[in-house]
């Protein structure tokens, strides 16, 4: 256990400075988001019994501070969700590229033992729950035990009675958790088994092992996958800065023979597109019978597998409720169907991109998310 956790940590090495900045700013915008609630009672309390004129030089004073903690904040978050992922997403090709270099020396009587969608695996789902986890954990950890620390220590000098009512619950929630997670390691260890997403570079390579080897090629096809592995994390960046954190995309399905083209306010997390819709509504059934949908907005079009993710509500952690708050404010209770209102996960799987480089000159990219393969074509 000690010497895994020992290699995991090996691979912040080359990007340590993000990583601290990055952990930095999980600290800060947790601390901020337990400072504006108290700024908030402090004037509720205080601010408000004081005489007319001082409580006008309160106000101003406040509101600039206030003021600057949510622009410290939104740039925390902001960095968090950038750089933090680029980060991720270069560890991620760190860990594959080893990865493939590991099995080109491997013998053959591995191969012969060895099911060629379980290597595959390891290399693409495995792999990409692994970097989630080196991603998203520290951050999520920094920020829930600052929180639950700061949050406890602040109720406790308002009310210890009303702590201690607040946080009697914790136990059984913690033995809950404990419980289930039990369960869920099971089903995603069954889940992981069964997957059999191929990238088609891995699969050539590994049926045709014997020929590289034979001919000493080891090292042609590890510079080829460097390549191409390269290409692909640039793309995945391309593609995040088209999308930035939310876009109103048209949206594309069809049944029958009957297709529907529609606007819907999107969110981007976890390299995937989250939206919400009514269960109750004719486009939203027309996604039960057929989840392959077809996005677009500004050049940028996606192909993807659309699944039902239940009730928005009832999402662990409420992410895309949160997130729709911050960045799409101005809807975020508008039309609000909260026993109907369901989330929708888009998964990509192909992606066009035109666009212009610096010199103005245009192009194309394909993204096959299913491959990992990215094809640049210019365009005239």
């Amino acid at each position: 256990m000690k010497e895994n956790l020992k290699k995991l940590f090996q691979y912040y090495k080359p990007y340590k400075h993000v990583f601290f900045i990055d952990m930095f700013f999980a600290f800060l915008a947790s601390i901020i988001a337990l400072v504006i609630p108290l700024v908030v009672r402090y004037v509720t309390s205080t601010v408000v019994y004081l005489p007319a004129k001082d409580v006008f030089r309160q106000l101003i004073v406040i509101a600039v501070v206030v003021t600057i903690l949510i622009a410290i904040q939104a740039y925390s978050n902001f960095y968090i969700s950038n750089y933090g992922h680029v980060m991720g997403a270069k560890i991620e090709y760190d860990m594959r590229a080893e990865i493939f270099a590991h099995y080109q020396k491997l013998s053959f009587s591995f191969y012969d033992d060895q099911k060629v969608g379980q290597l595959m695996s390891r290399v693409t789902s495995d792999l990409f729950d692994i970097t989630e986890l080196l991603h998203h954990g520290p951050e999520n950890l920094t920020i829930s035990f600052i929180k639950i620390i700061g949050a406890l220590i602040i109720l406790c000098t308002i009310s210890p009675q009303l702590t201690i009512a607040a946080f009697i619950l914790v136990p059984f929630m913690i033995c809950y958790a404990y419980f289930f997670n039990k369960k869920m390691k099971k089903a995603f260890k069954k889940n992981r088994v069964k997957i059999a997403a191929i990238n088609e570079k891995i699969e050539d390579n590994l049926s045709g092992i014997r020929v590289v080897k034979s001919f000493a090629n080891e090292e042609l096809e590890n510079e080829k996958f460097q390549i191409g592995n390269q290409e692909f994390l640039e793309a995945k960046k391309i593609m995040e800065q088209k999308m930035g954190d939310w876009k109103i995309m048209a949206l594309a399905s069809c049944d029958d023979n009957y297709p529907m083209v529609r606007n819907v306010s999107c969110l981007f997390y976890n390299d995937k597109i989250y939206f919400k819709t009514d269960k109750n509504f004719r486009k939203t059934q027309q996604l039960f019978k057929n989840n392959r949908v077809a996005m677009c907005f500004n050049g940028t079009q996606v192909e993807g597998i659309a699944v039902n993710k239940g009730l928005v509500v009832d999402e662990p952690g409420r992410v895309f409720e949160k997130k729709y708050k911050e960045f799409l404010w101005q809807s975020y209770n508008a039309y609000s169907h909260i026993d109907t209102e369901i989330l929708i996960e888009v998964t990509p799987k192909f992606v066009e991109i035109w666009d212009e480089d610096e010199n103005r000159n245009a192009f194309q990219l394909f993204i096959d998310f299913d491959k990992e393969t990215v094809e640049y074509k210019p365009y005239d």
